[in-house]
């Protein structure tokens, strides 16, 4: 299917559509916006074993060569300098970490997981116009893929995505997870971003949202709320009308919250589990992940060396044993059950931690900061996609980062890259039409 999905990109590239080229990339480098495949799915066979991720980023690499031809790369500028500084970070870090004795074939995994990052160089290539239809293609491909999940949940019988498994919880099953991207749809959608008429938004956010609930993850809930809720502080500024609203979003919530059993029980497990954090005694998922970031917290901090780069890139198979006792099961063998070291997908600081240390984080929460202040001074202009990422990537720093990888991962930052670098066009024009800057 990857496969398909990337010839397919590079015909279009050839005829100029870099608007479906955007999000054929999207799509491939998020592995289809991250659904509950099964452990070791996610892998593409044909032409040779390779992971699905790896035919986004070559498709996003022929773009780019592509834009060195027409000498249409940006190399300076607000987000360039800190993201070429970030690339600098990870090289060195390579290099040391094959004089180390790390594989080169680890290094090279890890390095090309942040290419997606390079976008920064020749997104102001693009229109806006562009990068607002490569988002619609987005919002068809998730509601796609919104309408076979719940097909395939609630038909048994049905089995279209062969690999998908639901997810457990306490002992039971949570429900189909849904795309990643039903949580920014949802919002858009629920503001009305993209114009559509009544009927079809209607039912565009019927089959984002269901997804979203039944899956009962607080972490999607969360940020699907709080984002919703920060845009309408910052979009309606009058303040008796903006305090009208604050007040029935929260009673609203709240009414939810009280009259959802699964939801209440979960609150009230975080909280005791937060009790137990002090005693190192695991209880609940949050607990866990408290557990899991300190744990590698306390490592790092034995050595001068590895609170500086962290770990570095070698895989869980270069590692000595189990160094940690606390990891997230990443696949299966048989009855055996294999937990991962060095990647977590239940929260994305540890992550941050152990691969880069406290100066690689530094970095790297740099280049978030600047696209957190970039998107928030647009927001004067009341430009709605500009309130929408501010208020988004806000609320995933804050909230979702405490349950999710997502922030720690590449593809997370395409569209936020791409809409903050075609800030200042109009929708037919590109940023930059000259040669390449030195």
């Amino acid at each position: 299917m990857d496969v398909i999905l990337l010839f397919i990109g590079l015909i279009l590239l050839y005829f100029g559509r870099i608007d479906w080229v955007l999000a054929i990339i999207y799509l491939l480098a998020s592995t289809y916006f991250r659904i509950g495949f099964r452990f070791d799915s996610g892998i593409g066979e044909f032409p040779f074993l390779h992971n699905v991720y790896d035919s986004g980023y070559l498709l996003l690499l022929v773009l780019f060569f592509r834009q060195i031809i027409l000498r249409k790369v940006q190399l300076f500028g607000y987000l360039q300098n800190i993201v070429s500084l970030f690339f600098l970070f990870i090289i060195l870090n390579g290099v040391y970490d094959y004089f180390l004795g790390t594989s080169l074939r680890d290094i090279l995994a890890f390095i090309r997981s942040w290419i997606p990052l390079g976008l920064v160089y020749i997104a102001p290539s693009f229109t806006r116009l562009q990068v607002n239809n490569a988002f619609k293609y987005s919002l068809g491909f998730t509601l796609i893929a919104c309408t076979i999940l719940i097909i395939q949940n609630y038909l048994p019988d049905v089995n279209i995505i062969q690999d998908y498994v639901k997810q457990s919880y306490l002992g039971g099953q949570r429900g189909i997870k849904p795309p990643n991207t039903c949580m920014i749809f949802a919002v858009l959608v629920l503001f009305n971003f993209f114009e559509q008429r009544l009927w079809w938004r209607i039912l565009c956010f019927f089959l984002l949202v269901t997804l979203i609930f039944v899956n009962a993850k607080m972490t999607h809930l969360g940020v699907t709320l709080l984002t919703s809720v920060f845009m309408f502080v910052l979009i309606y500024q009058r303040p008796v009308f903006k305090k009208f609203l604050l007040g029935l979003i929260v009673a609203s919530s709240l009414l939810f919250l009280s009259t959802n059993d699964l939801i209440w029980n979960r609150g009230a497990e975080i909280v005791k589990g937060l009790e137990k954090v002090s005693e190192g005694e695991v209880t609940d998922n949050f607990n866990f992940r408290i557990l899991l970031t300190y744990e590698r917290l306390e490592y790092i901090l034995e050595k001068p060396e590895s609170m500086i780069r962290g770990l570095g890139f070698m895989s869980d198979s270069g590692l000595d044993g189990n160094l940690f006792k606390l990891g997230t099961l990443t696949y299966k063998e048989g009855e055996e059950l294999h937990r991962g070291q060095l990647f977590s997908d239940d929260i994305a600081w540890s992550n941050f931690l152990i691969r880069f240390g406290f100066l690689g984080s530094l970095i790297f929460f740099v280049f978030y900061w600047r696209l957190i202040k970039g998107y928030k001074e647009m927001t004067q202009k009341g430009e709605f996609l500009s309130i929408f990422f501010f208020a988004y990537l806000f609320v995933c720093l804050t909230f979702e980062s405490f349950g999710e990888a997502e922030i720690f991962l590449s593809y997370f930052y395409i569209f936020p890259i791409l809409f903050l670098q075609t800030s200042k066009q109009d929708d037919g024009e590109s940023d930059i039409d000259f040669v390449l800057e030195n």
